[in-house]
């Protein structure tokens, strides 16, 4: 049995939805169509969200792999060559790598909605 309101499934004979109060009256198969609609929806926004935070972190990284890349020097003394390493090389490294992770976190979180509303699209049917 499922909220027309908000789409939480509830238990049989409940009279107020367990997540949003409202009253659930007589379950017919269309409020059941109108519940999935609304958590498929919830599901299909909440995966956008996840592919923008992909975005950003990737994104995030680029820019630490360019503040690191940018931060190392080769230099000639005579016939001698040596690479310095500025500060930024270890900021732009750890950058990356917390764009690297939000990314990652991002890409579940997108592929964890994107199951769900695969799943409920195939109650629907």
């Amino acid at each position: 049995m499922y909220c027309s309101k908000c789409g939480a499934e509830n238990t049989e004979g409940s009279q107020f939805c367990n997540k949003c109060g409202a009253s659930i009256g007589q379950s017919t198969p269309q409020t059941n169509n109108d519940a999935l609609k609304v958590q498929i929806n919830e599901a299909k926004s909440s995966e956008k969200t996840g592919w923008i935070l992909t975005a950003v972190g990737i994104v995030i990284m680029l820019i630490g792999f360019l503040v690191g890349a940018g931060s190392t020097a080769t230099r000639y003394i005579g016939n001698f060559q040596y690479e310095t390493y500025h500060p930024n090389a270890a900021i732009g490294v750890t950058i990356a790598i917390c764009g690297g992770v939000i990314g990652f976190i991002g890409a579940i979180a997108a592929s964890f909605y994107m199951n769900k509303w695969l799943q409920l699209n195939k109650k629907l049917k």
